[in-house]
């Protein structure tokens, strides 16, 4: 019996390695992944008719605002009698790096006491759900370029979208997986 449970971990561990691509280190990785798949993953641009300078101090401090979450998740199994119960903290950790002539959001998520099946383990910000680029686009126009998950975590983009042209400055609702 022993046997046969090691051999099941032992292809568990195998197939998840081959199934799932390593997880991004960093945005350019992260960039780099989402391009090479797209029925998974979508990479789009788009440009709104606002200065680069006005569109980027509004996302930084509205992903401060908005976007900086914790949430707790309390996972019960029962086992005969008893019952285990264990929480979960998922944390979403938005981050702003740029100058003048670019801008970066960063979006990730850290699930404490989550498990890690081989390969390079998640930064320690968390794995990477979004990468938002801002690129000056002529004297009062902004290039946003969007790399996420297709059908996935798409509240930060569609915040980003409307804070950037200026037609919703609310938070976006967010879900503690």
């Amino acid at each position: 019996m022993l046997i046969r449970i090691s051999a099941l971990f032992a292809a568990l561990v195998f197939f998840a390695g081959c199934s799932f691509p390593p997880l991004a280190q960093n945005p350019d990785e992260y960039r780099k992944q989402v391009k090479s798949m797209p029925g998974k993953m979508s990479h789009y641009s788009y440009v709104v008719n606002r200065p680069f300078n006005k569109v980027t101090n509004v996302v930084k401090k509205k992903a401060q605002q908005c976007l900086r979450k914790k949430f707790t998740r309390t996972n019960c199994t029962k086992h005969g009698f008893s019952t285990n119960c264990q929480d979960y903290h998922t944390y979403y950790m938005p981050k702003t790096k740029g100058n003048s002539k670019k801008m970066v959001l960063t979006m990730q998520m850290r699930i404490d006491n989550a498990i890690h099946l081989g390969g390079k383990p998640p930064p320690k910000d968390g794995f990477y759900s979004n990468v938002i680029d801002f690129e000056p686009a002529g004297k009062k126009k902004t290039k946003i370029t969007v790399y996420t998950v297709k059908d996935h975590y798409n509240h930060t983009p569609n915040a980003v979208k409307h804070w950037a042209k200026g037609t919703n400055m609310g938070c976006p609702k967010l879900d503690g997986m």
